[in-house]
């Protein structure tokens, strides 16, 4: 019995670092945030990053509220260029991952956009792995 305990405990720590590692991984890095206050308030993120793995944009506001916008992303690969563009709506928070335009690209140029539909203070950040 005892070592049918031990060995499950085992397990369970085993599966609790590979848990928390594999969370860190996949934790999204911050590269670019803005922020704007007022009625209807706008703003525009602009960021750049070498080898992402993925691309992703969040909007934060405060009160939450339906918020509209527009993304476009443009990466290079050595001599190879691509670039998609799309548009945003939801409610914050919003989490948005992007088609990367390239596999394993070299560099890439991310812009977002985005406008309260209300009044408050909104947050664009450009995120990525």
């Amino acid at each position: 019995m005892r070592g049918r305990l031990a060995s499950t405990m085992l397990t369970m720590a085993v599966a609790a670092v590979f848990v928390t590692s594999t969370a860190a991984a996949l934790r999204w890095k911050v590269v670019m945030t803005r922020q704007a206050s007022g009625d209807f308030a706008s703003v525009v993120a602009v960021g750049n990053t070498r080898h992402p793995r993925a691309l992703a944009v969040r909007i934060l506001a405060t009160p939450d509220q339906r918020v509209t916008g527009a993304w476009a992303i443009v990466c290079t690969k050595r001599l190879g260029v691509g670039s998609k563009h799309g548009d945003l709506d939801g409610t914050t928070p919003l989490l948005k991952v992007m088609p990367l335009t390239i596999s394993l690209p070299a560099r890439c140029t991310f812009t977002a956009s985005a406008q309260l539909q209300g009044s408050g203070t909104i947050s664009v950040q450009i995120l990525k792995r």
